[in-house]
């Protein structure tokens, strides 16, 4: 296990998608948390805000699917890795200026997107950690993410 945690950490690859793995999982989990007390400000009720975290959960686990799939076929980690984060940054960033619309329709399809890219990065974090660290076991490395995050 020393040995295993000593390869993990000198690859730096690994330590770059760890912290990033984080940074978005952190993301992905403080969304959920408090989608109700960021759009309450915006007179959006309770149940907008039920709507717009049903369509954030809905929306990502339709796309981890699809991109789950394509990965699988091409294995192609790093460049869905990089689109994810980048559509992740965007719809994140761009929820200020939607929020001042007051608009439910807006509001849920930029949720929409936000989900649709920031819960796939949770399986691929797992997928693409294991591709990183080839001769470290799967959990270890899998493990090392999570408790990281």
């Amino acid at each position: 296990m020393v040995a295993e945690a000593k390869l993990l950490f000198k690859n730096k690859n690994f330590l770059f998608m760890m912290s990033h793995y984080s940074l978005y999982y952190g993301i992905y989990t403080c969304i959920g948390a408090i989608i109700n007390n960021l759009v309450t400000p915006y007179d959006f009720d309770n149940n907008s805000s039920a709507l717009f975290a049903g369509t954030f959960i809905l929306a990502g686990l339709v796309s981890s699917f699809i991109v789950s799939a394509y990965v699988d076929k091409t294995k192609r980690y790093l460049r869905v890795y990089r689109i994810l984060s980048v559509c992740g940054w965007i719809a994140g960033s761009s929820i200020a200026g939607v929020l001042t619309i007051r608009k439910v329709f807006w509001m849920n399809l930029n949720v929409a997107l936000l989900g649709a890219s920031l819960v796939p990065i949770i399986p691929m974090g797992f997928s693409f950690s294991v591709e990183l660290t080839h001769p470290v076991s799967e959990a270890f490395s899998n493990g090392v993410i999570v408790f990281c995050a």
